[in-house]
């Protein structure tokens, strides 16, 4: 009798446990691959997002500068692009494929080498006019992705990671829990034949955690074993494999964390970028729009000798147009007057230097704080008889010091209110002239080993 009622204990509540965690575990796993396909989806569509807004970015500053036709500087986008590109890459698996309209493959962006065409799925998608959310065999098996198009380059872009690296996480989880379902039948079995009565309770409430966690997906609400038998042991691994899932959860929230702090800080810089250059804008006539245009281009000539690394070179491109940012508080009676400034007039303009650097002082964009520093230093001085601050040598700013040549250079061989503009020839001959005295000896050089671009870029952007 005794060994009857155990059996029916057994025939009737085992079946009822296996189930659950059957229920459970499919249930997990199959919320756990769901739930690791929309963060992957998400953290895919940001990626894409975050690359297509600095595209736009980039591209908008080649045509507000008027480079859209340059093949250089067009070409010169593109890298930026792919650059960029590269730098949201996380994992190995994860891959950026740009594509041009007749399916070229023109951006490949990820671990090993390049493919020498672009998969044949993924031309598909881009015949199809499919955007956002895609999913297509690659040539290591079925990736997830977000397409996009970026018509500045005509290029349709895809944002890919592997379905199998997707999955990593979920097949561990899935393998721990068959482990937990067979360990825990087991154990279950032998608790049911010896302890029916006390089995009773324990399994309830374990039933109870399971069932909570399939409604909530709160994986950290997990019962604590009560005894050290069988049954504590099973509640014991199921606690742990619910931690390791709330674990793995917390580490994706992370990572979608910090891409997104790196989006807002992406958007801040290129907002602070905006309000700089709209300042500019509005106060600048035609002819200083030209010569800000060439001393920017000038400053990548030059400065290529001194700023190897392409970003830091970039910097100081973009910020050099904005040296005499802080004459928009010089009066026009001043900046325009057709003859010698007086002595007080003079000492009225040179406030420019210090108007420019407490505009842009106060921002945290790379190119702005380059700028600010341009803006207070390039009327210094290599013999330290320059203004705001008298610094001589080294201690002015190399982006200072390579901006007081191509500034002098570029007024001298431009028409102003108050002078007619002098000979390519004079103009350079004044330059070298100045070599230790008003100019760093270093920047001088390469600003002569430059000549030949520099001349170029003052035939191509004169009025």
């Amino acid at each position: 009798m005794k060994t009857t009622i155990r059996l029916k204990l057994v025939l009737s509540i085992l079946p009822v446990l296996v189930a659950s965690f059957a229920v459970a575990g499919v249930s997990s796993i199959l919320l756990s691959r769901a739930g690791m396909i929309r963060l992957a989806m998400r953290n895919l569509a940001f990626k894409a997002e975050t690359l297509k807004q600095y595209g736009e970015a980039q591209w908008g500053l080649v045509v507000a500068q008027g480079f859209d036709g340059d093949p250089e500087f067009v070409e010169a986008a593109r890298a930026s692009f792919a650059r960029h590109a590269e730098s949201l890459l996380r994992e190995d698996s994860e891959t950026f494929v740009a594509l041009d309209l007749d399916g070229t493959l023109r951006l490949y962006a990820g671990q090993g080498v390049a493919p020498q065409e672009a998969p044949v799925a993924l031309k598909a998608l881009m015949r199809e006019g499919l955007t956002g959310a895609v999913r297509f065999e690659g040539a290591h098996g079925e990736r997830f992705g977000q397409a996009f198009y970026f018509a500045p380059f005509g290029w349709y872009v895809v944002a890919s990671d592997l379905a199998s690296s997707i999955f990593a996480e979920t097949q561990r989880i899935s393998v721990a829990l068959v482990a937990a379902l067979g360990a825990s039948v087991a154990v279950a079995f032998v608790m049911l034949l010896v302890l029916s009565r006390s089995i009773a309770r324990p399994i309830a409430k374990l039933a109870a955690s399971m069932g909570s966690i399939v409604e909530t997906n709160d994986f950290s609400a997990c019962v604590e074993p009560e005894s050290g038998d069988e049954v504590g042991l099973l509640t014991l691994r199921f606690g742990e494999l619910c931690r390791e899932i709330d674990r793995s959860y917390r580490r994706i929230g992370e990572i979608a964390t910090r891409e997104v702090e790196a989006r807002v800080e992406i958007v801040e810089r290129d907002i602070e970028a905006l309000l700089a250059l709209g300042k500019v804008s509005e106060y600048r006539d035609e002819e200083t729009s030209n010569h800000t245009l060439r001393v920017g281009l000038y400053a990548d000539a030059v400065g290529a000798r001194f700023y190897p690394d392409e970003e830091e070179r970039r910097v100081l491109v973009y910020a050099a147009p904005m040296h005499d940012l802080g004459k928009i508080g010089v009066p026009d009676s001043i900046l325009l007057k057709p003859a010698k400034l007086t002595g007080e007039e003079f000492e009225r303009m040179k406030l420019h230097t210090v108007i420019g650097h407490a505009i842009l002082k106060e921002f945290r964009s790379p190119f702005l704080v380059k700028a600010a520093e341009i803006s207070l230093s390039h009327h210094e001085r290599w013999d330290g008889k320059g203004y705001p601050n008298g610094l001589s040598g080294e201690a002015i700013p190399l982006s200072g010091r390579i901006l007081a040549v191509l500034d002098v250079f570029d007024a001298l061989v431009s028409e102003r209110p108050y002078k007619r503009a002098w000979p390519l020839e004079k103009a350079f001959e004044h330059i070298g002239s100045e070599r230790g005295t008003h100019f760093d000896p270093a920047v001088v050089d390469a600003f002569m080993d430059a000549r030949e671009r520099i001349v170029r870029i003052l035939e191509a952007n004169q009025k």
